[in-house]
């Protein structure tokens, strides 16, 4: 999962280099407002946790990709056909990259 913001002055994507696996996790961490500087136009931005967004990171969907694939090769030689279940291991991990960016993007803090 990786966590972004949209700049305000220039409307691109900021990418945030801090990670957590919640909204809640995350303001325990670094509180509820984050310093961001857009890479794009230089523009410096106190950014509330509650405009952090989170969508899915391709890089791990592609390593269980890779995963299967290499586990079905292994296990071809044991079980034949029967290893080709393993296909269903990029399906779980892309499973829970959308379960864990639903939950990141769905939890709100309440701004005092």
């Amino acid at each position: 999962m990786n966590l972004y913001s949209t700049c305000t002055h220039c409307k691109t994507d900021i990418a945030i280099k801090q990670k957590a696996p919640t909204r809640g996790d995350f303001q325990m961490k670094y509180g509820n407002s984050l310093e961001l500087k857009c890479e794009h136009c230089g523009e410096n931005q106190n950014v509330h946790i509650n405009k952090i967004r989170a969508k899915e990171s391709k890089l791990i969907l592609l390593s269980g990709f890779i995963l299967s694939l290499i586990v079905t090769a292994f296990l071809w030689n044991f079980y034949g056909a029967i290893s080709t279940v393993t296909i269903v291991i990029p399906v779980l991990v892309w499973y829970q990259q959308i379960k864990n960016t639903r939950s990141f993007n769905h939890y709100m803090i309440r701004r005092t």
